[in-house]
């Protein structure tokens, strides 16, 4: 069973990557104080660096494959 806090941050993180595919920028901006509800400020700052790495790296590789 997942616990409150595990939750929150998969809720956080859905809410982070749908406004940065729908903006293109953000995903910071929405996952930290979403974060900060559950997590120290230094997990969330380096969860949000892995999230945003994350991110980027995919936007790379479709990129990348792009004709």
């Amino acid at each position: 069973m997942l616990s409150v806090s595990t939750l929150w941050a998969m809720v956080a993180a859905f809410s982070a990557g749908a406004s940065s595919g729908f903006t293109g920028f953000g995903l910071a901006a929405v996952a930290v104080p979403l974060l900060l509800v559950v997590y120290e400020p230094k997990a969330v700052v380096a969860l949000v660096a892995v999230l945003s790495l994350s991110v980027a790296a995919a936007v790379v590789r479709d990129s990348w494959r792009a004709p």
